[in-house]
């Protein structure tokens, strides 16, 4: 008698990146099955994420979790996002609760820059590398660390936040409530932060 084979878990992404909603579909070795972009609805957040997800779902009905990348302050051990130039205070709040509700499925919230790093880490320019340091820079600066193959989060969990670094005590407030923040000394874009190339 033999075992039929496992199905495939599948897991989907989703970046929310300044005026875009990018997702995709991944398998287990991080292989790229399905993708989506398209502009973000910050008021409808919540029922856009529902409906992206729903739509991937019909190519891979397996689906594991959601990671739900954010451009902001996320703390990772209250599920909330604590700061972000993109979304409202009520959706920020919430985010993590309403969005397991509107896709039944089990949602992780990240910072970006720590989502990229570890992407980076798993299956892209960082695969074999034990400690890796990440910076992205876009609409904003964000940084993340990994050592000895793990997220480093620090105590506050906001560890690599580099881009929250004062480098000008009489600049502006910053939305983490620092002043002079380096992220705050870019001028404002509307690109997303990616891996480097060339």
């Amino acid at each position: 008698m033999t075992t039929p084979p496992k199905s495939d878990t599948y897991f989907i992404g989703i970046e929310l990146c300044g005026t875009k909603l990018r997702a995709a579909t991944v398998d287990n070795e991080g292989v790229i099955r399905e993708r989506r972009e398209e502009p973000l609805e910050a008021e409808n957040l919540i029922a856009q994420i529902a409906r992206v997800v729903k739509d991937l779902q019909q190519g891979a009905n397996n689906i594991g979790a959601v990671g739900i990348a954010i451009p902001g302050l996320v703390n990772r051990q209250t599920d909330r996002v604590i700061a972000s130039n993109y979304l409202s205070g009520p959706v920020r709040e919430n985010l993590h609760e309403e969005a397991m509700k509107a896709t039944g499925l089990r949602v992780e919230l990240e910072n970006d820059a720590n989502a990229a790093a570890y992407g980076e880490y798993k299956i892209g320019a960082g695969r074999g590398s034990k400690d890796l340091f990440y910076i992205s820079i876009g609409d904003g600066i964000g940084g993340a660390i990994i050592l000895d193959g793990k997220l480093w989060i620090g105590a506050s969990g906001l560890a690599g936040e580099v881009g929250h670094i004062t480098i000008d005590t009489e600049g502006a407030e910053c939305i983490c409530g620092n002043t002079g923040c380096w992220r705050r000394s870019l001028p404002r874009q509307t690109s997303c932060a990616g891996p480097a190339s060339g």
